[in-house]
């Protein structure tokens, strides 16, 4: 039972330690809460069991602790902003709270909640001293972002839906997250972690990126759809295993990730955007693609085989453009030469001298029976003459690709629809397809300025 001297509603600014104490008096205060600049050391909220609206530390106050050992809600948003002397947070009983706010506190090292968060909507955590998160037991969080904390090692969260979008980026180096029971996202955004567990992920409905990341592997094997896919400047990430992506309803956008030679997606099947690729690939495989809507644009700088791709153009799995830049470009072995067509090793005629005789034989013998043919017929020789036929060029082989379209191995052609292949020492298979329109978003092709698209941006870039 609250005193009658203390209002338990409204909003109510703090000022001193004793003005707190009489607050306290108050089970339940319906409005907000605010500690003022003016107080300072250890404040103790303690008898407050439920905050209707929000808790919140002032700009550049002097607290260096804050105390609720009974509070269970905050109806709105725990805020603290811009406190540097700040060092602890001790909340052993919170379990619901919509919004916690925490930007701007250096010297925060600790956040207790014995129980653990259960309810909670948004959390943005910037700037800490945090060494770890594990008092958030939420199972849906709409919106998640926790940055710049240099100290940060560990997070462990059990949400199953992220409602909209997550951002771990920049916190300490050797970062560990687990978000093992999540299994579905709008948005994830990773970035300076050194090890991911996403083990029940199998949706993501917007983007999902891993970028300048400390990844040595990346496994998500559940994940069956998503929107938009990138993974850019992971420079110690050798192997991506997406061992379920069958639907990619955007983009798929790989960029120096060095250690990467080999990427496989077996079971992707349909690409609504554009597939850009640029690394060190010596293999590519995505043997059960059978629709891409976007442009195709794939730059390697060791030895990939883009032939190997070329059938996927030809059979117009590829909507779009087609264009594949490598090192080296594979040339298939010339055919076996045919039985008795070598050189005869005891120094016998070559196998050109041989195809000149006989050629000279057949022509003779046609010139012989076309004399014979005019004597008897005793026509003139200009009626004969127009019976033969000059043209003696040969007809396409049946294994050309002659008929499949404008086919082109040249590095140096430049046309209005594809990309310039611009490496040094290197060769590049294009395919135009003629009226195409799509291009790709620009933020996913900073590497490839020659394309112009509208843009979708992720939730963070660096």
């Amino acid at each position: 039972m609250a005193s009658s001297a203390v209002p338990c509603s409204g909003t109510i600014t703090i000022s001193s330690s004793s003005q707190a104490t009489g607050v306290t008096q108050c089970e339940s205060y319906d409005g907000d809460i605010r500690l003022g600049s003016a107080v300072n050391g250890s404040v103790s909220l303690n008898g407050i069991v439920t905050i209707t609206g929000d808790l919140s530390v002032a700009y550049g106050s002097d607290i260096g602790s804050l105390s609720a050992s009974d509070l269970v809600t905050i109806g709105d948003t725990l805020s603290i902003s811009n406190n540097d002397l700040l060092t602890s947070l001790n909340f052993p009983a919170l379990e619901n709270v919509d919004t916690i706010d925490i930007n701007g506190a250096p010297n925060l090292t600790e956040f207790k909640s014995t129980i653990g968060i259960s309810n909670v909507s948004s959390i943005q955590i910037i700037e800490t001293g945090l060494m770890d998160i594990d008092w958030v037991k939420s199972v849906n969080i709409s919106r998640l972002e926790v940055e710049q904390n240099p100290v940060l090692s560990d997070i462990f969260l059990p949400v199953v839906n992220g409602l909209g979008s997550f951002t771990f980026a920049r916190n300490g180096p050797a970062m560990k997250l687990s978000l093992a029971s999540l299994r579905s996202a709008y948005n994830l955004t990773f970035s300076h972690v050194q090890t991911i567990d996403l083990l029940s992920l199998e949706s993501v409905t917007h983007s999902l990126g891993f970028i300048a990341n400390d990844l040595k592997t990346l496994s998500i094997e559940r994940l069956s759809k998503l929107d938009d896919l990138m993974v850019w400047n992971n420079t110690a990430l050798s192997q991506l295993d997406l061992p379920s992506l069958t639907n990619v309803s955007g983009d798929i956008v790989t960029n120096g990730n060095s250690a990467m030679e080999s990427l496989s997606l077996p079971n992707l099947a349909r690409v609504r955007g554009d597939i850009a690729l640029n690394g060190s690939f010596t293999n590519i495989s995505m043997p059960a693609l059978v629709d891409v809507q976007g442009n195709v644009i794939i730059r390697s700088s060791a030895s990939l085989d883009c032939s190997s791709l070329v059938h996927y153009d030809q059979s117009d799995v590829f909507k779009a453009q087609y264009n594949c830049t490598a090192s080296e470009l594979a040339v298939a072995p010339p055919p076996a030469p045919e039985p008795g067509s070598e050189t005869n090793r005891g120094g016998g005629l070559s196998k050109g001298t041989i195809a000149g005789i006989a050629v000279g034989v057949v022509l003779g013998l046609l010139a012989l029976a076309l004399i014979v043919w005019c004597v008897w017929r005793k026509r003139g020789s200009d009626r004969s003459t127009k019976g033969q036929s000059n043209d003696t060029r040969p007809n396409a082989p049946s294994d050309s690709n002659f008929a499949n379209g404008p086919y082109e191995a040249d590095s140096q052609a430049v046309h209005p629809a594809e990309l310039p292949a611009r490496y040094n020492n290197q060769t590049s298979v294009t395919h135009e397809k003629s009226g195409s329109t799509h291009l790709g978003r620009a933020e996913l092709y900073s590497e490839y300025p020659e394309l112009h698209g509208h843009q979708r941006p992720f939730a963070h870039s660096t």
